[in-house]
């Protein structure tokens, strides 16, 4: 009877087991067609139930119930199948039931409209007014036309409010309109609820005040209702994006709700700009000075370049001022300095100063510079000569602070030196090999009082005192076929690069950790701070798609996929928006 009862019936009552058979038998046959055969009449019963094998010889289960050779009208009576049997309810269709909480059905406007479809606060109250006004005029077969007026959006937030409260504490209010007390688990004991016009509302002690009603006793809100978060908005974007405290209190001119500050908080935690302006840039304590930097060298072997300027300089016969930039070559290991002026921005121009620098200085073998344009079309040349060339990464000027201090010294001095002065080329020139000259002598290491202690060190001692065998002690077996002037100069060699390792590289070793170290990985939502504009309301978002780790293994720089293709960035200009495992852990909405 079961079966009987599946066939003749809706399959899309059942379970996919069952329900797929069904639609195969129903695609067959009819269902009428189908008829149930009483158990013990029935061949099948026999092997199910389990019976002696001689009993299968019997003619039931060999030729079937006798009635069935006969005609239709000899055949059971058949019961009717309207009574379902309790066993079918078994295989019924599992329906999901969705909720929120333990919040009751709403009973409301909230039947009508979704309320969760709305971002906005002035939005839903005006569409659920306009909805009224509709159903308002269908009614009385009237068309009424104009602008919402004062009553029709204060009934629209009624509705609302009443919704809100019934979906939370229906039971309270059903008590309150029955005359009783609260019930003992309620949470609105402590408020002492009233009832007035269908709304409950926070009763107090200000009944004589000379404060408005609503002030003397507020609505009270429940804190889990969208209805809240949407106020909650509304009164923080009028207050131009103000905090928890502020918001609270507009909102008690109103309304009270509880748990409200803790509520007012998670919404404002929602708040898209302010959660622009709260994100913080990642942090990494500072990477470990690379070898070329702590190691004793030849000045200028490893050289740091930038351009400084632009500058002017006056042109004969009257005509217009030239622009004119320098090219600020510095060493990494001595901190010497060497300017050219260059007359553009050209590669030509660049590699004719590099010339110039090479011939007087020799040539590195390293180079470290930022990606400008002409920077990476020299290095393509200059690769041809043996010369290896490093680039930082993009829009990260701090990872060249070598060179970017000796750009700044030069501005200092070229600013307190010229003035508003218009010079020739040559005269230019001049200056900038005075300024070249004053930098070089500034001292390394710390300048003591005491007559008798040595001179500090200057990027100058290791220019004029410099050998191409380097720091390296010189063996016996040379020092024996050297003049002893050479051995003097190897002497004085020696114990410059032996000051320099103690007075100025142990100097290096301090640095300034953050307190907080946020590493960034691949697929957090992160916002890249603008080159242009501090607001952060017009920077770019992007998802971080690489990270790219320094010497030391630890995260320095991301590649972001962005709406314009990808970019690379340190990791102090991207701001964490929202992480990666935060995305992948949190439940769908």
């Amino acid at each position: 009877m079961v079966a009987l009862h599946w066939i003749r019936s809706n399959s899309q009552r059942w379970g996919v087991y069952v329900r797929n058979r069904i639609n195969e038998i129903q695609s067959l046959c009819p269902p009428t067609l189908w008829k149930h055969v009483p158990g013990n009449q029935n061949p099948a019963d026999l092997p199910s139930k389990g019976v002696p094998a001689a009993q299968l010889r019997s003619s039931l289960w060999l030729h079937g119930p006798e009635w069935l050779e006969g005609d239709n009208s000899v055949w059971p009576p058949q019961t009717p199948t309207s009574n379902e049997p309790a066993e079918c309810t078994v295989e019924a269709k599992k329906m999901a039931l969705t909720t929120v909480g333990t919040r009751a059905r709403s009973t409301g406007i909230g039947q009508v409209m979704d309320i969760n479809r709305y971002s906005s606060w002035r939005k839903l109250i005006r569409i659920t007014a306009w909805v009224l006004r509709w159903a308002r005029g269908r009614s009385l077969a009237t068309s009424l036309s104009g602008p919402l007026s004062t009553s029709e959006i204060s009934t629209a937030e009624r509705l609302w409010v009443m919704d809100a409260q019934r979906t939370e504490y229906g039971q309270d209010l059903d008590a309150l309109q029955a005359g009783l007390d609260l019930p003992r688990q309620s949470s609105l004991k402590a408020l002492n609820p009233v009832l007035e016009e269908g709304i409950l509302r926070k009763d107090g002690r200000l009944q004589y005040s000379s404060l408005s009603e609503e002030e003397i006793r507020p609505v009270i809100l429940p804190p889990g209702h969208r209805l809240v978060y949407l106020l909650a908005m509304k009164i923080h974007e009028e207050l131009c994006h103000a905090g928890v405290q502020q918001v609270v209190d507009a909102i008690r001119d109103r309304y009270w709700i509880t748990r409200g500050r803790q509520t007012v908080r998670a919404s404002l935690n929602q708040c898209r700009k302010c959660h622009l302006f709260r994100a913080q840039p990642f942090a990494m304590r500072p990477a470990p000075l690379p070898r070329s930097r702590v190691t004793a060298a030849r000045p200028f072997s490893c050289t740091g370049i930038d351009y400084a300027g632009p500058l002017y300089v006056k042109r004969p016969f009257g005509s217009e001022p030239e622009k004119v930039y320098i090219a600020v070559f510095t060493c990494a290991v001595t901190r010497a300095l060497h300017l050219e002026l260059v007359g553009s921005l050209r590669t030509e121009d660049f590699l004719r100063a590099y010339r110039r620098f090479a011939a007087r200085r020799l040539s590195p073998t390293s180079i470290i510079s930022d990606n400008a344009t002409y920077f990476q079309a020299a290095s393509a040349v200059l690769a041809t000569e043996g010369v290896s060339w490093s680039f930082i990464v993009e829009r990260a000027p701090w990872w060249g602070g070598f060179w970017e201090s000796m750009v700044k010294l030069t501005k200092h001095a070229l600013r307190r030196t010229l003035g508003a002065a218009l010079l020739s080329w040559e005269e230019l020139e001049t200056v900038l090999c005075s300024v070249e000259g004053a930098i070089n002598e500034r001292p390394l290491t710390q300048v003591s009082d005491d007559p008798d202690d040595l001179r500090p060190l200057r990027p100058s001692d290791f220019l004029h005192c410099s050998l191409e065998s380097g720091p390296s002690p010189v063996r016996e077996s040379e020092a024996q076929r050297l003049t002893r002037r050479r051995r003097y100069q190897s002497r004085v060699m020696e114990s410059l690069w032996n000051r320099w390792q103690r007075e100025y590289l142990r100097h290096l070793r301090d640095q300034h950790r953050p307190e907080v170290e946020l590493a960034p990985t691949s697929g957090d939502l992160v916002l890249i701070e603008g080159e242009t504009s501090p607001n952060r309301l017009t920077w770019t978002t992007g998802v971080i798609c690489a990270v790219h780790p320094g010497r030391d293994g630890r995260s320095r720089a991301a590649s972001v996929r962005t709406g314009r293709g990808i970019v690379r960035r340190p990791i102090q200009k991207l701001y964490l928006l929202e992480a990666a495992s935060a995305s992948q852990t949190s439940p769908e909405v």
